[in-house]
């Protein structure tokens, strides 16, 4: 599809607004596709209703006789081809309707809450109904002149040859068009920088598609470059924190109306999760700002998030100390507080992830030797199994006893990246 895009949760589409959304242009398009769904409900309804009555087509006279056939005059010739052409077209209405129709409303949260945005794996159903009604479609055309030529002229098999080319030209093109797509996605996928480039050019609202397009560049030395994709990205998330949400999200105002804790704790848990999610843009971000050379300006940023890190840290004590006071026999509430320990363990793992890999980033951003073995060391402390840190470490401390063995001090050396 020429809008293939990984990513269209969140605000990547800008819904109506609630003065406004009669004036939205698009909402005379949701119309219109209501009235289509609804258009091919209808006759798929008055497909499965009625059957095309073929006397040609008799028990009787089919594979019986072979006189029988001999003896069918023109006009019934052409009355058994229109007929088993109504047929073909019933039925690939029918099957059209159960493959594309049915799976696609039941995953579209327009009549069931489903509680996720529509994903692609939900589509591979409906794509076989929709190859169906493109073979439709493709066939309709060369049927429809065969039909007017047919009550134009007595010749009938130019009518049908002409017809069969026609189909197989449409098909031909098809394919072509589908071949060239096919070469051209595939170079996409040769490059991590060209996937994603084309994802985030579809989609720039997507923080998915902006983080990963992002980190493309700056594995292609393009820190400038992605710096300015990141920095958009993450003001997009300071301001909507839309990054963790989804249709099932609890809310802020929801979880403030009921004075519940578990509904407390959740929320609690929704904020760090979403936060958790900010930082690692944050660091991915910093990265490519210090790598372009201005760790002037992504110091500041490393510091607030290690604060938030510490923040986070205290409330996650908290809650998973309070839940561990509050003993209760109740079978279905205690069930409730495991799986609030388990988010609870998950994101403190989350924590110290974010915390190793912004000590990382401190390190390479201090000024002098001293302060980047110090936060080298700090990072490893975080997270000493986590290879990116070990290496980071491993660099660092080389350089550091080669320094100590010249009898300089650490402090005076200035590292600049």
């Amino acid at each position: 599809p020429s809008w293939l895009s990984p990513d269209w949760s969140g605000g990547s589409i800008t819904l109506f607004d609630d003065d406004h959304w009669a004036t939205d242009p698009r909402f005379g398009v949701v119309l219109l596709t209501w009235f289509a769904i609804l258009g091919v409900l209808l006759h798929s309804v008055s497909a499965a209703s009625t059957r095309p009555h073929d006397p040609c087509y008799s028990s009787n006279e089919i594979g019986t006789d072979v006189a029988v056939h001999n003896s069918i005059k023109k006009n019934d010739y052409n009355s058994l081809h229109l007929n088993k052409t109504d047929e073909l077209h019933r039925r690939t209405v029918l099957t059209f309707m159960y493959w594309m129709l049915l799976p696609f409303l039941m995953s579209s949260n327009l009549i069931v809450h489903v509680g996720f945005v529509v994903a692609d794996r939900t589509l591979y159903l409906p794509s076989f109904g929709f190859c169906l009604l493109l073979m439709e479609a493709l066939i309709f055309l060369p049927t429809y002149c065969f039909r007017i030529r047919t009550f134009m002229t007595t010749q009938t098999q130019p009518a049908r040859l002409s017809s069969k080319v026609m189909t197989t030209v449409c098909l031909l093109i098809l394919l072509a068009f589908y071949t060239w797509k096919q070469q051209v996605q595939t170079k996409r996928w040769s490059r991590p920088l060209l996937i994603w480039g084309e994802a985030y050019r579809l989609n720039p609202n997507s923080v998915i598609s902006g983080t990963e397009y992002g980190m493309s560049l700056v594995n292609e030395g393009r820190n400038k470059d992605a710096a300015v994709v990141l920095r958009e990205v993450h003001k997009k998330e300071l301001s909507n924190r839309y990054f963790s949400h989804t249709i099932g999200s609890i809310k802020k105002d929801d979880a403030l109306k009921d004075n519940d804790n578990e509904q407390k704790y959740k929320h609690q848990i929704l904020e760090i999760s979403s936060t958790s999610n900010l930082l690692r843009t944050r660091f991915k971000l910093v990265t490519a700002i210090g790598n372009s050379g201005a760790c002037d300006k992504a110091l500041p940023m490393i510091l607030e998030g290690l604060g938030w890190i510490d923040d986070m840290a205290t409330k996650l004590d908290s809650i998973e100390k309070e839940i561990t006071n509050d003993s209760t026999d109740d079978t279905t509430e205690n069930s409730s507080k495991s799986i609030i320990m388990s988010s609870v363990l998950s994101l403190k793992n989350a924590n110290l992830d974010n915390k190793a890999y912004l000590l990382v980033a401190k390190s390479r951003c201090s000024g002098d030797v001293q302060g980047m073995a110090s936060a080298a060391y700090e990072a490893v402390l975080a997270r000493p199994q986590m290879d990116y840190v070990l290496k980071h470490a491993e660099s660092v401390g080389s350089a550091v006893a080669n320094i100590q063995q010249t009898g300089l001090d650490l402090h005076n050396i200035v590292t600049h990246w």
